[in-house]
């Protein structure tokens, strides 16, 4: 009888934690587009220049890259200097870490 009850209670135990762990995978699904338990440093998807940018990968370090201002969740936003008056394709992100990301422009230009 009271190994029904082990049973029943390590049973109904780990339903519950396999159903929170569902429902965080999904609102992390929602707000960054990944299924993961965490969200990233930075988010998947920025608005920047009046245009959205989605994150592709970590990145190597700019250097001659120019600060052009912070992203919602805390990064810099990296563009390359010559770009005048142009649209940036593709932008950097340094998050607080001092990690890179590089993110690629949504639509056409």
């Amino acid at each position: 009888m009271m190994r029904r009850v082990a049973f029943v209670i390590t049973a109904v135990a780990l339903s519950l934690l396999a159903a929170g762990l569902g429902v965080r995978l999904v609102q992390v699904h929602r707000e960054e587009g990944t299924w993961s338990l965490t969200t990233p440093g930075v988010a998947h998807r920025i608005h920047v220049f009046d245009r959205d940018y989605d994150r592709s990968g970590r990145s190597r370090d700019p250097v001659d890259d120019l600060v052009e201002g912070a992203t919602v969740p805390g990064g810099t936003v990296l563009v390359p200097p010559d770009l005048g008056r142009r649209l940036p394709l593709v932008i950097e992100v340094r998050d607080d870490e001092g990690r890179v990301w590089t993110y690629g422009l949504v639509g056409g230009p």
